[in-house]
């Protein structure tokens, strides 16, 4: 009777984590839905944004306990990790959180949110378990429900809807095809049946003649829907792929600091594999749906004992696809998930190559990135196994139905109740019914897997967008800018606040330095007044406005702004300059060079202003670089900028220099530097200190 427990263990869904910090809160969505309360990682974020740095099993019991989950931190060896109350979260890596499934005999299985589904052995597992673990029960104040957020299909099909008419066109033209494949059976009949048995040489001809008309009324009927679908295909993949790509650059900055950019152009890559769904699923389905009920009626006609025994067969088939769906999905899922990593690996090897020579790293990079490719490739091997088992199991299915049919059919020809020639139809109707069967199947299964790639991009397409009020009616691009921050904090998570209880006014034409030792939250400041990020407390005024009811376009089209990480595109000096602006000013292009004093280094340039520079190219040196950003800043004829560690590739002289120019436009500078000589200059000085309080009296 051992089995008889496993009838009611729990389901435990895979769950992968969205970006590096969110292990926790999968971990903790994996264990509140095999309790009943479906959920995922975009609502967990929810009720707890994770920050870069992760979070600790301290926060994953408080965020579980408003969840009405009971908890309880345990240490337990892998000897006795079979007592856990299971499903339970084990530290992993020193670092890590997996879900820890079932444990039989020294194999134990783990959901790892990075990894996804992994069998190991307790000597395995010994190399990465901390010994701590962590038991959850539901209390009475647990609800079962579902609150996952999804990009439905029905809302996926509606991109499709501006292209009715040639929907239209293909179904009709799917239509026509469809009545020559069901033609071709009776020539085969009439031939066998009329022709070979009366030797009749005239009606053969005339039967060739007109049904090779209709193979070349087929064939160009073929071609002509093959084109009417390359162009709804286009037009639908170029739809989603702006309509998703325009959502996303208005989202707000902390969604992409969270995320790897693999990660982001993998979900991207769903939109090929929605768009190959919608253009063709439901009018290839529809049409088959047409197809099997006449080929039933037409096989019913003939022989119904046949007929059951083909649809019978097409049943076992459906039965099949069914049961190898979920493992085919979670494969999948576990295979898109490893190659956004390795291509996020790889996108940071490229951006990194000169450290990574100067520290003899090389071997290290290729090391980690094939073991990138180890798993993204045995992730494709489970995938194909998977495909492996359902192509054996269907050529088994349809071997036997039609052994079975041949059967049973050469018996009615001996009995004399078919002829040769009606023998010979049935079976070509029972190919193009099974063929139809199995393409609304295997439809119907892209339909449900769509669900998955649906899942991927609804990280994306569901995010809340950047929080802009409109403008208010009169308000003006021109004038000058007041800045008030009245003791605003930020926390990027549960860890704590990054700065806290800074106040700073920024008065026009005022030039204002804030310093402080490293990581005491000087950047994040400079986020918070640009309006990248909201203040967790505290409020910021901009000409006596809260910065949150301001419209960011209009708010950010007065002001500029170099930061730390910023980056120049590929381009031309000149594109950059202006931040590829079609209608640019080459003139004041020229003048913001000078202002930035780059346009003498720039005129030494065999091709100028037309040299290509680029986020991997090394055209330019980095005081060189920040030149031109500073140029790029100034173009917009900014009433304020925003200067973040902006002159630290600079030597003094030529920084003291620019700074004088950048005061003779009468722009109002806000400087984050770690130089004293930078903040020397300035009229007022801003120091936080390492817990990001301002230091009184500066």
């Amino acid at each position: 009777m051992a089995w008889f427990p496993s009838l009611f263990k729990r389901r435990v869904p895979v769950i992968l984590q969205s970006e590096a910090p969110e292990c926790g809160i999968a971990c903790l969505a994996m264990i509140a839905s095999a309790h009943g309360h479906l959920t995922d990682v975009s609502s967990m974020r929810v009720r707890l944004s994770p920050s870069l740095k992760g979070i600790t099993l301290k926060h994953i019991a408080q965020l579980g306990e408003a969840m009405g989950l009971s908890s309880r931190g345990v240490q337990v060896s892998l000897e006795s990790i079979g007592k856990l109350q299971l499903p339970a979260i084990l530290h992993w890596d020193l670092n890590h959180f997996v879900v820890l499934v079932e444990v039989s005999g020294r194999n134990m299985v783990v959901h790892d949110p990075a990894r996804g589904k992994r069998v190991l052995t307790f000597d395995e597992a010994s190399k990465h378990f901390t010994g701590v673990a962590m038991e959850f029960t539901p209390t009475a104040a647990f609800q079962q429900k579902d609150e996952r957020e999804k990009v439905s299909s029905w809302q996926l099909l509606s991109v499709a809807s501006g292209f009715k008419g040639t929907i239209a066109q293909i179904v009709l033209l799917s239509f026509a095809l469809e009545v020559f494949a069901i033609a071709m059976p009776f020539f085969l009949q009439l031939v066998v049946d009329r022709v070979l048995v009366g030797r009749d040489r005239d009606l053969l001809t005339v039967l060739g003649l007109a049904f090779g008309v209709l193979v070349v009324i087929s064939v160009a009927v073929t071609a002509v829907r093959a084109w009417v679908g390359v162009y709804l295909s286009t037009h639908v993949n170029m739809k989603l792929l702006t309509t998703l790509f325009a959502h996303m650059v208005r989202l707000p900055l902390a969604w992409f600091e969270k995320r790897n950019i693999g990660d982001i152009v993998s979900k991207f890559r769903s939109v090929d594999a929605i768009q190959r769904t919608l253009t063709t699923t439901f009018v290839e389905t529809a049409v088959d749906g047409v197809m099997v009920i006449l080929t039933v009626l037409v096989m019913s006609y003939y022989s119904l004992t046949m007929t059951l025994v083909v649809v019978g067969g097409a049943l076992l088939y459906a039965a099949a696809r069914w049961t190898f769906f979920y493992p085919q999905r979670y494969a999948t899922d576990e295979q898109l998930a490893h190659e956004a990593r390795s291509s996020t690996h790889f996108i940071e090897t490229l951006r990194g190559m000169m450290a990574i020579k100067l520290n003899l790293r090389e071997s290290e990079r290729r090391s980690s990135y094939q073991n990138l490719v180890v798993d993204q490739t045995n992730a494709g091997v489970r995938v194909q196994n998977v495909g492996i088992a359902q192509r054996a199991a269907n050529g088994l299915i349809f071997g036997l139905e039609s052994v079975i049919v041949i059967w049973i059919g050469a018996i009615a020809v001996m009995d004399g109740k078919f002829t040769v020639g009606m023998l010979y139809a049935f079976i070509g109707f029972k190919v193009v019914f099974l063929t139809r069967v199995v393409n609304l199947v295997d439809k119907w299964n892209d339909f449900r897997m769509l669900d998955l790639h649906a899942e991927r991009i609804a990280d994306i397409a569901l995010a809340d967008e950047e929080h802009s009020k409109p403008a208010l009616p009169g308000e003006t691009a021109a004038g000058p800018l007041v800045i008030e921050a009245k003791n605003v904090g930020y926390a990027y998570g549960p860890e704590g606040f990054v700065f806290r209880g800074v106040s700073i006014s920024v008065q026009p034409g005022e030039s204002i330095a804030i310093v402080g030792p490293s990581g005491c939250g000087k950047t994040t400041l400079l986020k918070v007044l640009l309006g990248l990020l909201p203040p967790t407390e505290g409020e910021v005024r901009v000409n006596g406005r809260l910065l949150s009811d301001w419209d960011m376009a209009q708010y950010r089209g007065r002001i500029g702004a170099v930061m730390q990480d910023d980056q120049l595109f590929v381009g031309t000096i000149e594109d950059n300059v202006s931040f590829f602006d079609p209608d640019h000013d080459p003139a004041r292009v020229r003048e913001c060079a000078k202002v930035a004093m780059i346009d003498e280094d720039i005129s030494k340039m065999p091709m100028g202003y037309n040299t290509i520079v680029g986020s991997l190219g090394a055209a330019l040196s980095g005081g060189q670089k920040q030149r031109v950003l500073l140029a790029r800043a100034l173009y917009r004829q900014p009433k304020l900028i925003f200067l973040d560690e902006a002159f630290d590739q600079l030597d003094l002289p030529l920084e003291v220099e620019i700074s004088k120019h950048i005061a003779g436009t009468g722009v109002t500078l806000v400087i984050v530097s770690h130089r004293p000589d930078s903040a020397a200059g300035a009229d007022r000085v801003v120091r936080l200190d390492r817990t990001g309080g301002v230091v009184p009296g500066i």
